[in-house]
């Protein structure tokens, strides 16, 4: 309360609109309000990756148009590399790597859900064109 009058929490749907994720992003069965919520928190809001993805694109020429993205959240910094192929997006929290996997415009095979220091970057020498 401030000065008598109730503030209301901010719904999902406002918070993803805010930090620049469709509504449906974090739409996901089994994963609550307050998780959504956290997880979005968290995220790199999608037009700040697509700002750095088209500079990148600008600039450099990718030899592999390929990325690994480790850290990987709800794939806020990736989001915006659609121009490159996600051969792993690593995530340690469950409630993100569950999001990632669930309708997004990447295999959900390529979601790994651990540790990145205990990734196999091995089988990757030589076939990435970004690591995120």
């Amino acid at each position: 309360m401030v000065d008598g009058k109730k503030i209301r929490r901010m719904s999902v749907a406002e918070i993803a609109a805010i930090q620049g994720f469709p509504a449906e992003w974090v739409n996901v069965d089994g994963i609550t309000d307050s998780e959504r919520i956290a997880v979005l928190g968290n995220a790199v809001p999608p037009p700040l990756s697509h700002v750095l993805a088209n500079l990148l694109k600008d600039n450099i020429e990718f030899q592999n148009k390929t990325l690994i993205e480790i850290c990987a959240g709800i794939g806020g910094l990736s989001s915006g590399f659609d121009y490159l192929t996600p051969i792993a997006k690593i995530e340690l929290w469950d409630v993100a790597a569950k999001i990632l996997r669930t309708n997004k415009p990447w295999p959900s095979e390529c979601v790994v859900e651990g540790y990145a220091q205990q990734f196999d970057y091995e089988q990757y020498r030589g076939k990435v064109g970004l690591l995120c």
